[in-house]
Order: C-alpha cells, then sequence, then structure tokens
C-alpha cells in the first residue's frame, strides 16, 4: 500500500487563525460596539429577537429599533434568538418551532438578509437536544450554545457550537492561550452581550482586546456565517479513493496543504496531485 498523502486544513488565503464573536440581545448598548468593531476590523454576529424591538407594541426600550438593523450590523451577521425570549424548554414543541421561524421569517424582512443562525435564550437546559429537530426544521444552519466550553476549534456539529468563552472575566486568560497555539484550525469563538461592557466590565474591558487582536498577524476576523461557510465548503470536497484527484463543488475557494505544498482550490475547480 503506498504511502498516505499528508493534508492539512488551512484558513481562507493560509491566515493561521480565526476570530469570530457573537453578541446576544439587541440593546442600544451594540451601536457602540458595531463603532468599535469597525475602528478595529473585527466582525460579529448579532443575535436579535423581533418581538423587542423599542418600536414594538410590547418592546423593550432598552433595545435598538427595527429601523436600526440595516444600517447598524451592515457588514455583519443578524442572526435569530426568538421572537419574545422564552425559556424554550418549558414550553410545547409547537410554540418552541413558532418562536424560531416567526423570528426568522421577520428578521429576514428587517434585515434584508437570509437568517441562518440561531441562539438559544438563557442557553438550552437540559432538554436541548430535544429542540434541534425544530432549529433544523426552521431552516437554520447552526446554533450556538452558551456553555463554558473552552473550545477553540471548529465544531464537529454545527448544532452543537460551543464557544470558547464568555466575554467577561475569562476572556484574557483564553485570548492568551489562543495565542500561544499553532494548530491550523485554531478558532476562537466569544460571546455575550454589549450591555455587560456598560454595566459590568466596562468598555475598556473589549477595547483592550480588540486592540491587541488587531494587531496580531495572520488572523481572519469572521462572523459565524462565514466560519460555517467555509468550514462546510472544506468538508464538502470530494476526494478520489486514492487522494490524488480533488474537486470543490462549493461556490467557495478552499486552503489546505498537500504534502506541505500550499494548495487553492477554487470554487468548481478540480485539481490532480
Amino acid at each position: 500500500m503506498s504511502r498516505l498523502p499528508s493534508i492539512q486544513f488551512r484558513w481562507p488565503s493560509f491566515l493561521t487563525g480565526t476570530v469570530t464573536s457573537s453578541w446576544d440581545d439587541g440593546t442600544v448598548h451594540d451601536r457602540r460596539m458595531v463603532q468599535l468593531f469597525r475602528e478595529y476590523g473585527f466582525k460579529g454576529s448579532f443575535y436579535l429577537c423581533s418581538d423587542r424591538f423599542c418600536d414594538r407594541e410590547d418592546g423593550d426600550s432598552r433595545c435598538i429599533s427595527s429601523e436600526e438593523v440595516r444600517t447598524l450590523y451592515k457588514g455583519f451577521e443578524v442572526g435569530s434568538h426568538t421572537v419574545t425570549h422564552p425559556r424554550l424548554w418549558t414550553l410545547p414543541p409547537e410554540v418552541i418551532f413558532s418562536e424560531m421561524v416567526h423570528d426568522r421569517q421577520a428578521l429576514e424582512a428587517i434585515a434584508g438578509e437570509i437568517v441562518t443562525g440561531f441562539v438559544f435564550p438563557f442557553g438550552r437546559g437540559e432538554s436541548g437536544d430535544a429542540m434541534l429537530p425544530l432549529a433544523k426544521r426552521a431552516g437554520f444552519l447552526y446554533a450556538r450554545r452558551s456553555s463554558p466550553a473552552k473550545v477553540q476549534e471548529p465544531p464537529a456539529d454545527f448544532f452543537n457550537w460551543d464557544t470558547s468563552c464568555h466575554c467577561g472575566s475569562e476572556l484574557a486568560e483564553q485570548w492568551e492561550f489562543f495565542k500561544t497555539r499553532r494548530e491550523p484550525d485554531r478558532l476562537f469563538n466569544i460571546w455575550g452581550h454589549s450591555y455587560e461592557f456598560e454595566e459590568t466590565w466596562g468598555w475598556q474591558h473589549i477595547e483592550d482586546f480588540l486592540r491587541d487582536a488587531a494587531r496580531q498577524d495572520g488572523l481572519w476576523f469572521a462572523t459565524h456565517r462565514q466560519v460555517y461557510d467555509y468550514i462546510t465548503a472544506w468538508r464538502g470536497v470530494l476526494w478520489s479513493l486514492d487522494l490524488g484527484r480533488a474537486h470543490n463543488p462549493s461556490a467557495t475557494p478552499v486552503f489546505f496543504t498537500f504534502n506541505g505544498r500550499e494548495i487553492r482550490l477554487l470554487p468548481g475547480e478540480s485539481m490532480d496531485f
């Protein structure tokens, strides 16, 4: 039997790591958060509840208006956090599905984009696995969890997407650890709420992180959707049995090394090795 080739995953453009983030609830503090992100070239996915906008009949005065969504989050990602932010595990499946699908539908009309990501309000609870088929049926492609798993690589299952850390007290420690890693698939994924920097951690806390992240060489700052699209494209590459030929059926270029040689496989391209 011939020796198997060495095939190694790489991030887009052979960058050495990826940083992504997600922020829940859509409070007015997202305005300052987005301003900082634009200043430092950072990316984020913002998970919103369509009935909590301040211009809704029973909305939350702490939240942005629905009219702000398209301009405020332009260049970022809008995701679903249910219509009303309930504790889903206390509800029957029919209501859970309604919370998911109606929020997605409303946000797509408000944001003018396809909504593909979901975050469980208050976490998933012990019955979380039972809700995953509902999220899939609602048309979502990935669902982030809030568990402190300290995961720093892409998920095997995007409907069980764990984070690297919360944006609070553990951020600095986990970020320093991430910077020491050399694995080619390293992924730093933080989550939280922008209001926490107003009420608890202070805005300097997140700005110090953003400034240091911007100084690092070789990092890709991406939304959840961008990470999902790239990893899915990589996992979808077709290989011949002898691994001597690859075909990329996706619309996304993929990057990897083959026996140490850097390879960029374009959309629809086949390549022999």
